[in-house]
């Protein structure tokens, strides 16, 4: 599989794809746990209005492709499984976004932000993810 950033920013229709492909159930039995990493507030500025292709041509618009098809694959995840069937968290969207060589902001600041989503959803999680036995993971079988 390709990397994520590159062909599924949002991995959650792949996964569906392989459940339903690989095993036999029905799809108003799968449960969809997604977790994000959150996203940027999606601007555009003046110099973006103004600067042509040179200001579009990589950064923004891979942001935007990026932005869009993660919602879409929710959207059709929504679909395929009924929206109560899948569980989306991620972190509030950021006009100020910790950079990923950013390992002091990350340590001071990702803890809280873990924090105050697992007191949001946690219980809703542990009831509908962690709440009894499931049968032995078997690999899906190549041909």
């Amino acid at each position: 599989m390709i990397d994520g950033g590159i062909w599924a920013n949002n991995p959650v229709m792949n996964a569906l794809v392989d459940a339903l492909a690989c095993f036999d159930i029905a799809r108003e039995n799968v449960r969809i746990l997604s977790l994000g990493t959150g996203e940027s507030t999606f601007t555009v500025d003046e110099r973006a209005r103004t600067g042509g292709i040179k200001e579009w041509a990589l950064l923004r618009s891979f942001n935007a492709a990026a932005r869009a098809q993660s919602r879409n694959a929710l959207g059709q995840a929504y679909l395929l499984v009924e929206k109560n069937n899948v569980t989306r968290i991620d972190v509030p969207e950021s006009d100020a976004p910790i950079a990923l060589d950013d390992v002091e902001r990350s340590v001071r600041e990702l803890p809280m932000v873990a924090r105050s989503l697992i007191d949001g959803a946690g219980h809703h999680i542990e009831r509908v993810f962690l709440d009894g036995t499931v049968e032995k993971f078997i690999r899906c079988p190549t041909r």
